[in-house]
């Protein structure tokens, strides 16, 4: 398989980007600390149930799935429970976070962008939150390392906040406030430039990678936070 163009300094500033993001209680600044607390709140009383359901009627108990982007691994639970999943994440912090909170899973730093070593070995991957922080062209060379770490017939679901998302508005509102009202210059995620706008848009990523999209919802389960995809590999 060829390998990713991205470059090892773009490889290290997006490490360094996530680090600080994952940094937890190191954080100094007293509006990063509350959104963390938010933030983890929302996860596990909305994200993690919805996470859990969409997996469950995706794939079969058992199944081996990649977590691509893991994170801090509170949605990750009940879904450790019921597959064998492997935990990525390019953020040494995040991974320390995941570990602590899924003890004896398997977790591995890599970039997404060049998932070599994990050619054909999965039956499913997932992730949440993580395809938002991409360009387009950055999203389809994703999707293609997506597709090459999955068995034949292997499916994806990825959770993706889209524009018209209420905690994206409610986030607009908050950094408005902030950075334009108070002058604190602060940025309370790493950016997020490629939001969900239409099926035609998600159809577009999916085909450019060899995937076949299978469904797109998006309800009050989450309080209208993501669009949660299902696709399969073609």
């Amino acid at each position: 398989m060829e390998k990713s163009s991205t470059s090892n300094s773009d490889a290290e500033t997006l490490r360094n980007d996530w680090d600080v993001y994952w940094a937890g209680h190191q954080h100094d600044r007293a509006e990063r600390s509350i959104y963390d607390v938010g933030a983890q709140f929302y996860r596990r009383y909305l994200i993690e149930p919805l996470l859990t359901s969409v997996l469950a009627r995706e794939f079969a108990a058992g199944s081996k799935l990649l977590h691509a982007g893991c994170g801090g691994g509170e949605v990750d639970k009940r879904v450790v429970a019921d597959f064998r999943v492997t935990a990525l994440d390019i953020s040494p912090n995040a991974l320390e976070l995941y570990k602590a909170r899924n003890p004896g899973v398997e977790a591995v730093i890599a970039n997404i962008f060049d998932l070599s070593e994990f050619r054909e070995k999965f039956d499913g991957l997932y992730n949440l939150g993580v395809m938002e922080h991409f360009s387009p062209a950055e999203i389809v060379e994703i999707l293609k390392q997506f597709n090459s770490v999955l068995k034949p017939g292997g499916k994806i679901v990825l959770l993706w906040p889209p524009v018209y998302g209420l905690s994206v508005i409610a986030l607009h509102v908050i950094h408005f406030v902030l950075n334009r009202i108070m002058r604190r210059n602060i940025q309370l995620h790493p950016l997020e430039p490629t939001k969900v706008s239409s099926r035609r848009q998600v159809e577009g990523y999916l085909a450019a990678a060899g995937f076949r999209l299978r469904s797109m919802q998006f309800g009050p389960r989450d309080a209208f936070t993501y669009v949660v995809i299902a696709a399969e590999k073609a």
